[in-house]
């Protein structure tokens, strides 16, 4: 899937979390891709990242559909394990007139 169908994915993950300090270039394209797969399976409610580059992984769920302003939204939660770490981070993503995802 192109990345245009995403606007804002620099919002996933916190600038002062602990991901956003060791996790790598690649985890976050890979989280992106795996982000856009999930929200295009309105059968998914779960998958799994893993970079062996890095030694990165996680795992990202999704709940159910709701609207929010008038959009059609979901929770994500990311559960991320670094650097023998975990963090999770819970973000809403929300589907805008243009068909683009963004995090709210």
């Amino acid at each position: 899937m192109p990345f245009d169908v995403v606007s804002g994915l620099t919002g996933i993950v916190d600038a002062k979390s602990l991901s956003a300090k060791y996790l790598t270039v690649k985890d976050l394209t890979t989280i992106q891709d795996k982000v856009l797969l999930l929200l295009s399976n309105n059968n998914k409610q779960q998958v799994f990242w893993h970079n062996n580059d890095s030694g990165n992984r996680g795992q990202i769920k999704k709940k159910p559909k709701f609207t929010q302003n008038g959009l059609s939204c979901h929770k994500l939660t990311f559960v991320n394990h670094f650097k023998g770490q975990q963090e999770t981070l819970n973000k809403v993503m929300c589907q805008d007139k243009h068909d683009l995802w963004q995090v709210m």
